[in-house]
């Protein structure tokens, strides 16, 4: 047994994953190998139906349970941002396979652009469905919408520092940055595939 694909919780508070399609505003869109242009993940963003005129302040749940491999303010680009790792172990058999989890790794979830930090603290426990912080538009976001990335990589990493692209970014904060996005220790696949109905 273990976690299957029926309990995967939405991201987004008050939509359910059959929703979700219609408010994709950017789709997943690898980029090579080893590369940083394109998008690793997908973002959420202004409704479709027309119902609401932004995203903005609206629930960010965890998807799966696990513990926070990262959870930081203002970090840029991602801002305000939390990373949940879902051991391997806790996943049903077809599900670790169909994501290719080899022994010793873990499923982590990336939720981005959180309206303000999470109050969570590395290490701390999350639940499936557990409300993270609201859709914002920290970090490099120019409107509010949530990103997301999932990627599969080694258990127990943890991310105390993450970011890139401005001048006073630490070397320490570059190197995790790269660590999780470009050195293929995290190999990145489309997040939809959990969360389709």
């Amino acid at each position: 047994s273990g976690i299957d694909l029926k309990s995967v919780c939405s991201p987004l508070e008050g939509h359910p994953r059959s929703e979700l399609y219609e408010i994709v505003s950017a789709p997943y869109e690898p980029p090579p190998p080893g590369r940083e242009e394109r998008h690793h993940g997908v973002d959420f963003s202004y409704y479709a139906r027309g119902e609401r005129a932004s995203i903005q302040g609206v629930g960010v749940q965890a998807i799966l349970p696990g513990s926070a491999a990262a959870a930081l303010a203002e970090s840029f680009p991602y801002g305000n941002i939390v990373i949940v790792e879902t051991p391997g172990d806790a996943l049903a058999e077809d599900l670790r396979s169909a994501l290719g989890l080899g022994e010793g790794e873990s499923l982590y979830t990336l939720y981005a652009h959180l309206d303000a930090p999470s109050g969570l603290v590395q290490g701390d426990p999350v639940m499936t469905c557990q409300l993270l912080g609201q859709v914002g538009k920290s970090g490099n976001a120019g409107v509010a919408h949530l990103h997301m990335e999932t990627r599969v990589g080694p258990s127990g990493a943890v991310f105390p520092v993450l970011g890139f692209y401005l001048a006073d970014h630490s070397e320490e904060e570059r190197e995790a940055y790269l660590r999780w996005r470009t050195s293929g220790l995290f190999r990145h696949f489309d997040p939809m595939t959990l969360l389709v109905e």
